[in-house]
């Protein structure tokens, strides 16, 4: 696997009737009302995550940001022995959506040649309310987006605690292991196979590889 080492910079966009909001790292967001809203985290022109959905009639204002250090995961030292990349909702907003909301997440997995690998194979685990780590794969619904980009969706209202680990763990090794720092979850629903489409925002963030942490 390619390995992707850079410093992280995150911000998001807002994209609904013509409307943008740009932060530098994290964005309060103030959805359209009862209009479809996106928002988008990319790394140059290549996107890493979505969350889209029709905000309700009065849609509250939520803090977006999206987290891929391993430095403040008490489960990193699970995934120390392979490929595996961190998706940190911060604050695990909850989404003031008419419906349940899709979030896709990109596959960060490259071949030898730097393509991106198909979704289908990676394990996605989540952290839920009692702090264990869940297998959620099946929730996720592998496909591509617009663009032809591999991606894995789901439905929620509730952006939380995401890690795609390209090798399962092991019965036991984590998935019933409690962190010293709980963080709230709560679990995600199935999404549907057809994803929603693409967004031209542009936006800053960068996934790193457990691999290539310091």
């Amino acid at each position: 696997m390619k390995k992707w080492v850079s410093a992280l910079c995150a911000a998001a966009c807002v994209l609904s009737l013509g409307t943008a909001a740009f932060a530098d790292a994290g964005v309060v967001i103030k959805p359209v009302e009862n209009e479809w809203n996106s928002v988008l985290w990319e790394e140059g022109d290549e996107p890493l995550a979505r969350i889209t959905f029709q905000a309700d009639s009065d849609p509250d204002k939520f803090y977006s940001k999206l987290s891929t250090s391993w430095s403040d995961s008490a489960f990193s030292s699970l995934f120390a022995d392979q490929d595996a990349y961190l998706f940190d909702f911060v604050g695990h907003p909850v989404i003031p959506a008419a419906s349940l909301p899709t979030l896709v997440l990109y596959s960060p997995f490259v071949d030898e040649e730097g393509e991106p690998v198909p979704g289908k194979g990676i394990t996605v685990y989540q952290v839920q309310q009692d702090n264990i780590l869940k297998d959620v794969t099946s929730s996720f619904s592998a496909g591509y987006d617009g663009d032809g980009l591999p991606i894995l969706g789901t439905r929620t209202r509730v952006l939380g605690t995401y890690i795609l680990a390209e090798e399962k763990l092991e019965a036991g090794e984590g998935l019933a292991t409690e962190p010293s720092t709980p963080k709230a979850e709560q679990a995600t629903e199935p999404a549907p196979q057809k994803q929603a489409p693409a967004n031209d925002g542009h936006t800053g963030i960068f996934l790193p590889a457990y691999a290539d942490r310091g």
